[in-house]
């Protein structure tokens, strides 16, 4: 009672637990999420080689669930196996965000691309999962001091949004500003 936990202490113990096959029974598609979440975490908090690693793994994993690695069939083309693939489109989306974060412009933009042709092929050019992506792409774009093509990015971003969501929704709030 009282004991105060660190952020730092948490991530260590949520690494070693998983290192040590905490989540081995539960399978890699939960390996593969809490990846992501480590990831998304450290990249929040500026450690960028460990969000990097953790974003890479989660990806990776996604991808082979998706091709159906595990089982030896083609999961692509079902329900499952496009759930796996928007999943990896999602950690490409933060490993993007972390490796421009940490500097290495031309890798985001390579990541970013990647999970918006994913996104656009599986979810379709004008679904809300696009403009996510189109929004990192965006981010990535300004920080290469690509003006006219973050410009461009995060306007269809806006685009798409306004025509999904409400106007009041707090996403299209944070997109305008």
């Amino acid at each position: 009672r009282g004991r105060r936990v660190s952020m730092a202490f948490m991530l260590e113990q949520a690494e070693s637990q998983l290192a040590g096959g905490a989540l081995a029974k539960a399978g890699r598609a939960a390996v593969a999420e809490v990846k992501l979440t480590l990831g998304r975490t450290y990249s929040e908090l500026g450690e960028t080689a460990k969000a990097v690693s953790h974003l890479t793994a989660s990806r990776d994993l996604f991808s082979e669930l998706a091709a159906g690695a595990d089982e030896g069939e083609l999961l692509a083309e079902s329900a499952l196996g496009t759930k796996y693939l928007l999943l990896a489109a999602t950690a490409g989306d933060s490993l993007a965000r972390a490796l421009c974060r940490g500097g290495d412009l031309e890798a985001a933009r390579v990541e970013a691309l990647e999970a918006l042709r994913t996104r656009q092929r599986i979810a379709g050019e004008g679904s809300e999962q696009a403009a996510a992506s189109l929004a990192t792409l965006g981010e990535v774009e300004l920080h290469h001091g690509r003006f006219d093509e973050s410009k461009s990015a995060l306007s269809r971003a806006l685009s798409i949004l306004e025509l999904a969501l409400p106007a009041e929704a707090p996403e299209l709030v944070d997109t305008r500003t």
